[in-house]
């Protein structure tokens, strides 16, 4: 692979954009390059595409140790922990959510997909190999020009990228997963689920063996389409039918608690303050004043 700069060279360069808390962050032979998810302030920010640019080395992944081969690539997640064994030796494009969502939806939806990418390890024949190449020195380039990053070329340069390694993925791993349609089923069928059920079960691993699926690949194909987290589908669901018992009928809280599953109160109280800035009394009093007051 041909990438136009010196050998002894270290870099990282970041591009922010802090109206949109938009951020991509390009890695050159770094000597740190890590994610880790117990740490609250790294908590599901950053998706990484990682390039071996050396010999074999081991990326320790969610506690597990996996080879990483030389000219390959791997995905990795933003709810996935890693550290590499030789990050100097490799480079690494890494952003978040506000920064992809700036590209485009259709992106998303049509060219990634969890199942199909995560903890997979691509290889890259001599084409893709030179083609990623070319977008690594490119994104060099951009970053190191005159003139300050313009965030239209990095998108298209990464927008390239991930093209490039949804499909190398597609044709060395696919063997028989379900096509994207299947995979909107599957949110659909999540979806209808949590209707039924969101008053017995608030937990996404209910959902998650019914549909024989892990809880965290639910939460990354949810991720991946920009769309809700399966918590946070039950979550609002869950909230949406509190407001409507305590508008539309004269049960207490406690009765409300107990009618969506909740066996304390005070859980449920504390649970819909944190969805809605309220508690229930306060909410209940709210709209009783907006009524009183039109009369």
């Amino acid at each position: 692979m041909e990438i136009l700069i010196s050998e002894i060279d270290i870099m990282k360069y970041t591009f922010i954009n802090q109206a949109e808390n938009a951020e991509l962050t390009f890695f050159f032979r770094e000597k740190e390059l890590s994610q880790n998810f117990t740490q609250k302030k790294r908590r599901g920010k950053y998706f990484t595409i990682a390039l071996n640019l050396s010999a074999d080395q081991l990326v320790i992944l969610d506690g597990n140790e996996i080879v990483f081969q030389s000219g390959t690539l791997i995905p990795l997640f933003t709810n996935q922990s890693f550290e590499f064994q030789e990050p100097q030796k490799i480079i690494a494009w890494q952003y978040n959510c506000e920064f992809y969502n700036g590209m485009g939806v259709d992106l998303l939806n049509s060219e990634l997909s969890s199942s199909l990418l995560e903890n997979r390890i691509i290889s890259l024949d001599p084409s893709n190999s030179k083609k990623i190449g070319s977008i690594a020195t490119m994104f060099l380039d951009e970053f190191s020009g005159t003139n300050n990053a313009e965030r239209d070329m990095l998108e298209i340069l990464l927008r390239q990228l991930i093209v490039i390694v949804y499909r190398l993925a597609r044709e060395q791993h696919l063997n028989g997963q379900e096509s994207i349609e299947e995979r909107n089923e599957l949110i659909s069928r999540y979806n209808k689920m949590v209707e039924i059920h969101f008053k017995e079960h608030h937990q996404v691993l209910f959902y998650a063996d019914k549909l024989h699926k892990s809880p965290k690949t639910l939460s990354n194909l949810f991720l991946l389409y920009n769309y809700r987290s399966p918590i946070l589908v039950i979550h609002e669901r869950i909230i949406k039918e509190a407001k409507k018992l305590f508008y539309y009928t004269d049960k207490s809280a406690k009765e409300i608690a107990y009618e969506l599953g909740f066996q304390e109160q005070a859980h449920f109280s504390r649970f819909f303050k944190n969805h809605t800035d309220q508690s229930p009394t306060h909410y209940k009093k709210s709209f009783l004043y907006f009524e009183n007051g039109k009369n």
